[in-house]
């Protein structure tokens, strides 16, 4: 059976705000039938409709409980109109639960919509020229309306008329007026502006089941005084605003949640102390100095604070009890000793503030699971001997962190890195048995990794460029599913790395080594990186790895890629920058090789490409040697060619390559010719800049025959 031409949705009560906040589409919003069965949320373009009563799915589906969404666009859409009239006739004699929501774009009028509206419970009005909205007065089904980028003057007084109206959003309609006027709405449950010129919210005091406020980009707000005394007002959100207080708050008891972003003159949070039923706040990019007021907000349970410089401390935060989550990334914080009372806290995050430099406060919090210090000036963790729950620990780049001294005996970590620091051991680590993986790469004064071989647990170590004298400790851990030792000089052979049995990636990038050939035991492996490898010029050891998916040997010594021959899952091979490598030969046969770089190489001929029936995409650009595409005829998956500054004098073995889009022939001065390329349905832009093909003078592309 045909699939409608809608879209069917089993939605619960918090769908609608799920779907707006992720730009999904879903119009539907929170809708319940009496008996409080979920609605199916249907959503249809206007000019669909006339297919919906004839389908045999449709005809299943009228005896459900529907919120009808449809959309308008534009007045030519004004035709369907009675088309959906109709519609709702024959289906309102079978079900009278179903409701109705309207999404109107780009019209100049809403009177062609008058009985509509009449039926409708939602009302979205999208990019239209309006000088009225008359047609939405008394509407009494009404629940919903959202005019957003609405132009030409019009007054928000017929919405008074509404008594079930309970969600008003405004966005970026700089002609409307008369937005006081909602505060007659008794049954006003969310409203929200965006780009409004509103001076204050005085007239919501008249709202008193208002339940969320969101105001954005409204720069004139200075005061929130007509928030205060909202007995059920539960969320407040604002962002690019001027306010310098909100104090106002305190009158709104049921408070849970308060987002400020970017409100530049708002430097203290007076007015949160005593909202017994605060769970969320955030504020981001303001002057905070202070956030002692949090003190008496005994629910609080996540906080976040994002760029305010002149934030120093966490005084306010210690005692609260429910306190699960701490974020503080880019402040001006000197410590955070304010969270050595909060014993129900789990994760915490400071990062980039680089006046942090030590972790005292957190001892003693038996919960916490995470901690990201990232970018900060630590040079110690010892606190963290007393978190026995530590999961993961993140100091990336804390450069003046020299040991992992604190990290002994927590049993429960999992998860470590310190990229970038300056410790000089591990060994710390080896009473954490539970450790599986482990990020140390770019530790310049990391010369050991002794303290591994406890670690029967760890899957991924991360090593690579290190000062590191020996990998033997490695051995040890018969669990490794990743490793990376990059950059260890003394690498010459992966021999005694092949009692890994479990690896599945593996790089050795800019490491000495000579030879891969004992890596024919890698039975796992998945993913090579042997990069930079000047000596290596032989993958020797690789043929037959049945599940090697991707090899990256940029820039290595490479003259052969023969012993790639059995390696039928390869899909990606990089062996750019390989100037001792002439042919492509072993190649041919790999059946899922997808992408396969060869940048200026000394190729002189793709042949080896011949078989590589799943290849998408090839890069030969200053390939000088290469005169010729022979190989590639046939390929009929292949989507990319880049040949730029090679030594091309045809492009006819192209000829069969049929879901060609792309290809780059610029400054390829001995291709003459473009013959080949004529009857390629799918070749979008072919760019011949400075080539023998080149008649435009300068000229990015070429014209598809």
């Amino acid at each position: 059976m045909e699939s409608p031409p809608l879209r069917l949705t089993s939605i619960n009560s918090n769908a609608g705000e799920d779907d707006e906040r992720h730009g999904e589409g879903m119009l539907g919003g929170a809708i319940t039938s009496d008996d409080s069965a979920s609605p199916h949320v249907v959503e249809v373009r206007s000019e669909d409709l006339a297919q919906m009563g004839d389908d045999q799915w449709w005809k299943e589906k009228q005896r459900d409980f529907l919120h009808i969404v449809v959309t308008f666009n534009g007045t030519k859409s004004l035709d369907d109109i009675p088309t959906l009239e109709n519609i709702l006739r024959q289906i309102s004699d079978i079900h009278n639960k179903h409701t109705l929501g309207l999404n109107i774009r780009y019209v100049k009028s809403l009177q062609p919509f008058g009985a509509l509206i009449q039926l409708s419970e939602e009302i979205i009005l999208d990019n239209c020229d309006l000088t009225a909205l008359g047609a939405l007065e008394g509407v009494e089904q009404l629940k919903k309306v959202k005019l957003s980028t609405c132009y030409g003057p019009f007054s928000l007084v017929p919405l008074v008329t509404c008594p079930n109206l309970e969600s008003v959003s405004v966005s970026r309609c700089y002609g409307a007026t008369a937005l006081g006027a909602l505060g007659s709405l008794r049954n006003l449950k969310d409203v929200v502006f965006q780009e409004c010129g509103i001076l204050d919210v005085d007239f919501l005091k008249g709202c008193p089941q208002l339940e969320s406020f969101s105001v954005n980009y409204c720069p004139h707000l200075s005061s929130l005084k007509g928030l205060s005394g909202l007995g059920k007002l539960r969320s407040v959100d604002i962002r690019f605003c001027e306010l310098k207080s909100i104090g106002d708050l305190s009158g709104c008891p049921a408070l849970e949640s308060l987002h400020m972003v970017c409100c530049k003159n708002l430097s203290s949070l007076k007015g949160l102390s005593g909202l017994g039923k605060l769970k969320s706040v955030e504020i981001s990019s303001c002057e905070l100095r202070s956030i002692d007021d949090l003190a008496g907000c005994p629910a609080l349970e996540s906080l976040h604070v994002g760029c305010c410089k002149n934030l120093s401390s966490l005084k306010g935060l210690s005692g609260l009890l429910k306190l699960k989550s701490v974020e503080i990334v880019l402040s001006g914080l000197k410590g955070i000793e304010g969270l050595s009372g909060c014993f129900a806290l789990e994760t915490l995050k400071v990062g980039c503030c680089k006046n942090v430099s030590s972790l005292k406060g957190l001892s003693g919090l038996r919960k916490l699971k995470s901690v990201d210090i990232s970018l900060c000036g630590v040079r110690s963790i010892d606190d963290l001997a007393g978190c026995p729950a530590l999961e993961s620990l993140n100091a990336y780049y804390c450069k003046n962190l020299s040991s992992l001294k604190g990290l002994s005996g927590l049993w429960k970590l999992k998860s470590v890195c310190a990229c970038g620091t300056g410790i000089k051991r591990i060994k710390e680590l080896s009473g954490c048995p539970a450790v599986e993986s482990l990020h140390v790469g770019h530790c310049k004064n990391l010369s050991s990794l002794k303290g591994l071989s406890g670690l029967r647990n760890l899957k991924c170590l991360h090593a690579g460029f290190c000062a590191l004298k020996s990998i033997d400790d490695v051995l040890e851990c018969s669990a490794l599913e990743s490793l990376d030792i990059s950059n260890y000089n003394n690498l010459s052979s992966v021999e005694g790395l092949s009692q890994l049995k479990k690896l599945k990636s593996v790089s050795m990038s800019s490491t000495g080594l000579k030879s891969i050939h004992d890596m024919a035991g890698f039975a796992s492996l998945e993913s090579l990186d042997v990069g930079c490898c000047k000596n290596l010029s032989s993958l020797k050891g690789l043929s037959g790895l049945a599940k090697l998916r991707i090899v990256d040997a940029r820039h290595s010594g490479l003259q052969s890629v023969e012993d790639l021959s059995g390696c039928l899952a390869l899909e990606t091979l990089n062996i750019a920058y390989c100037k001792n490598l002439a042919s492509l030969k072993g190649l041919s046969g790999l059946e899922q090789l997808r992408t396969v770089n060869a940048y200026q190489n000394r190729l002189q001929s793709v042949e080896g490409l011949s078989g590589c029936l799943a290849l998408e995409t090839l890069n030969i650009a200053y390939c000088k040697k290469l005169t010729s595409l022979k190989g590639l005829s046939g390929l009929a998956k292949l989507r990319t060619v880049d040949a730029r500054h090679s030594g091309l004098q045809s492009v006819e073995d192209l000829s069969g390559c049929l879901a060609l889009e792309s290809l780059n022939i610029t400054h390829c001065k001995n291709l003459t010719s473009l013959e080949g390329l004529s009857n390629l349905p799918n070749l979008r832009t072919v760019r011949t800049k400075k080539s023998g093909v080149d008649n435009s003078k300068g000229g990015t592309r070429c014209a598809v025959l």
